[in-house]
């Protein structure tokens, strides 16, 4: 059986994300998902229910999952009031955008203070 091995790859934070709350969800195939991944866990869960313990015989541990209940009154008590955001990284501007920025001016001065300066500190030597 070959392995499985998945690449991390970076988000766009300019694409939508789908938003999955049921099973019925993740299964609608209109919604464009990489469909490697969607089937490949579509075939996990599929092999999950498959599965067939033999009574007697000690399985490996199992990660707890938590219990929910389902509320019928959900939606009805908490209004959907939530806007989905243009990105989810948000920059400050450069200061030069800002308008708030020093201007400063190097003379012969400050050169011949940076080189001095620089000469007292100890230069590291280069890894090989």
């Amino acid at each position: 059986m070959s392995r499985l091995s998945f690449r991390p790859r970076p988000l766009d934070f300019n694409k939508k994300l789908p938003i999955i709350k049921s099973i019925k969800d993740f299964e609608d195939d209109e919604v464009p998902t990489s469909t490697r991944n969607s089937q490949i866990l579509r075939l996990a869960a599929e092999a999950d229910n498959e599965v067939q313990q033999v009574p007697g015989r000690k399985t490996a541990s199992e990660i707890p999952t938590p219990e929910f209940v389902v509320v019928d009154t959900y939606e009805r008590d908490y209004s959907r009031t939530f806007i989905q955001p243009t990105s989810y990284l948000r920059a400050r501007g450069a200061r030069a955008e800002l308008g708030e920025f020093v201007e400063y001016d190097l003379d012969n001065e400050d050169e011949d203070w940076l080189q001095d300066f620089n000469k007292e500190r100890k230069t590291l030597v280069a890894e090989k």
